[in-house]
C-alpha cells in the first residue's frame, strides 16, 4: 500500500522487505533431506501463491520461470489503502519544496489534528510544484524539524522522489528524519537523488541499530561513512 500507483515492484526486494520484517523467517522454513529451503525462495513461493489468488499481477519473469516485476490491480491497491487507513497501519505523506520551507500534506486528515501520532510504516512522497496529485493548500502544514525528530515510533519508512532532486532544505530534513527514527528496522531511498557536492550518506545512519533492511539502489550516493558498521542486523 505504500507505493506509488502505477508502479512496478520488484520481486526480489518485496522479499527482502518481508524477511526484514519478519513475514519470512527462518522459523517459516521448511527443511527437507537435501537441506533448508532459502529464505529468498520461501519468500517467492509467498508470491507465487498470491499471483494464483489473482490479488498480484505478473508483469515480467526470468528464463528460469520466475517472478521478477509485478504489481497491484487498482482495485487492490485501493483496498490495501483503505485497510491501511482502518488498521493505523501505515501513512503517506507528501512533502512539497516551497522555496526553503518544507510542507506535508495530508487529506486523510483534519489540518489540525496529529498526523504521526502511533504509526508504524511511513511513506514520503517529495514532490514539486509541478506534481498534480499535491493536496490543496489548505491542506498543507509546515514540517518542523521538532516534528520530524519525535517519532521513534516508526519502524519502517520508505522515500520516493519520483525523480526530483532534493534541495538542500530536503536533505537536511531527511538527515533530521534519520536521527529522530532510532527504531527503524527499514529505510528505502532508491532512487533518491541529492543536491550539490552531497553525495556521501549522513553520519546519522549509525544511528538506526535495529536497521535490518537498506536501499540505495540508484541513487546518486557514492559513499558511506565509516558508522554504518554500527548495523549489525542489516
Amino acid at each position: 500500500s505504500h507505493l506509488p500507483e502505477d508502479k512496478d515492484i520488484r520481486a526480489k526486494k518485496l522479499i527482502q522487505m518481508w524477511i526484514a520484517k519478519g513475514i519470512v523467517s527462518p522459523s517459516s522454513i521448511p527443511t527437507p533431506v537435501e537441506g533448508e529451503k532459502p529464505m529468498l525462495d520461501v519468500g517467492m513461493s509467498y508470491l507465487g501463491e498470491l499471483v494464483q489468488r489473482c490479488m498480484v499481477q505478473v508483469e515480467l519473469t526470468s528464463f528460469r520461470k520466475r517472478i521478477k516485476l509485478c504489481r497491484l490491480h487498482d482495485l487492490m491497491r485501493d483496498l490495501c489503502l483503505l485497510k491501511a487507513k482502518e488498521e493505523n497501519f501505515l501513512k503517506i505523506v507528501r512533502i512539497k519544496a516551497s522555496g526553503h520551507q518544507l510542507t506535508w500534506a495530508d487529506s486523510a486528515l483534519p489540518s489540525s489534528s496529529s498526523p504521526l501520532t502511533t504509526i508504524r510504516r511511513l511513506a514520503v512522497y517529495y514532490l514539486d510544484d509541478h506534481d498534480a496529485n499535491f493536496i490543496e493548500s489548505e491542506n498543507v502544514i509546515p514540517l518542523s524539524g521538532h516534528e520530524m525528530k519525535n517519532h521513534n515510533h516508526i519502524r519502517s519508512c520508505q522515500f520516493y522522489s519520483f525523480g526530483h532532486e532534493l534541495e538542500c532544505s530536503g536533505w537536511q530534513k531527511l538527515i533530521l528524519l534519520l536521527k529522530g527514527l532510532t527504531l527503524l528496522t527499514a529505510l528505502d531511498l532508491e532512487r533518491i537523488t541529492i543536491p550539490g557536492g552531497r553525495k556521501k550518506f549522513p553520519r546519522a545512519i549509525g544511528n538506526l541499530i535495529y536497521l535490518r533492511y537498506l536501499s540505495i539502489r540508484d541513487s546518486d550516493i557514492k559513499s558511506l561513512p565509516s558508522s554504518i558498521g554500527n548495523l549489525r542486523f542489516l
